[in-house]
């Protein structure tokens, strides 16, 4: 279960991306959430994550309170959640295998059985081929898969993704979804940012839609009105 309590988040300009958010996305839940952009969505995602801290206010991911967590705490708590962003993220001078090993490194949870959970998060993602190959020999869906992978490597019981498909041409986006909808389908809390309409009206799942922070419409429904 993620909770927000009335959550703000200030910046230095003055301006609050979040203003007094309160949301509850209960375990095993598929959500998007919309809205224009400076609504809100990349905030809460980096919330969830531990990138940022809430400027007042309570989040609280699977009973534990972010905001109480120390420096140290942090890459062991960060092994139940998976990032997807947009633009990949991938290290163009190190192989699929290496740049899945990473995510392992960083959570510090790289151990003797990585290379099997490096193949079988590429398996997951149909990409087990490609271990060895580097991220330019790849096309923008397969860079995408293998962002996938790297996050599902640490077995996370949350995976977040920013704009997913915002680099991607309709067809690799559809993929993308597609694979985002079978790890939720397998147990998977998974919440999505997007600008992506067309995609949003064919999924039929929760949609949170934000506007100057605050929730505007929380339903499940397959359409939403924004950027």
């Amino acid at each position: 279960m993620i909770v927000f309590q009335k959550v703000v988040k200030s910046y230095g300009s003055g301006v609050n991306a979040l203003n007094g958010l309160s949301i509850q996305i209960p375990e095993r839940d598929f959500v998007f959430l919309v809205g224009s952009s400076g609504a809100g969505k990349t905030t809460v995602i980096r919330l969830i994550n531990c990138d940022q801290r809430p400027t007042s206010g309570a989040i609280f991911v699977d009973g534990v309170n972010t905001g109480r967590l120390g420096r140290k705490d942090i890459p062991i708590f960060r092994r139940k959640i998976g990032v997807v962003h947009q633009d990949f993220k991938l290290l163009g001078d190190r192989t699929v295998g290496e740049n899945i090993a990473f995510a392992l490194r960083v959570v510090d949870d790289y151990g003797s059985n990585s290379r099997e959970r490096i193949l079988g998060a590429l398996e997951t993602v149909g990409l087990d081929s490609k271990l060895n190959s580097y991220p330019e020999q790849l096309s923008g869906g397969e860079r995408q898969r293998v962002a996938v992978a790297r996050c599902l490597v640490t077995n996370p019981s949350i995976v977040v993704a920013d704009e997913p498909t915002g680099n991607l041409d309709p067809d690799s986006g559809r993929e993308t979804m597609n694979l985002l909808v079978r790890i939720n389908a397998a147990g998977t809390t998974v919440i999505v940012a997007t600008h992506n309409q067309a995609l949003v009206d064919t999924m039929q799942r929760r949609v949170i839609a934000l506007e100057n922070g605050q929730v505007i419409r929380d339903e499940r429904s397959g359409g939403y009105e924004g950027g």
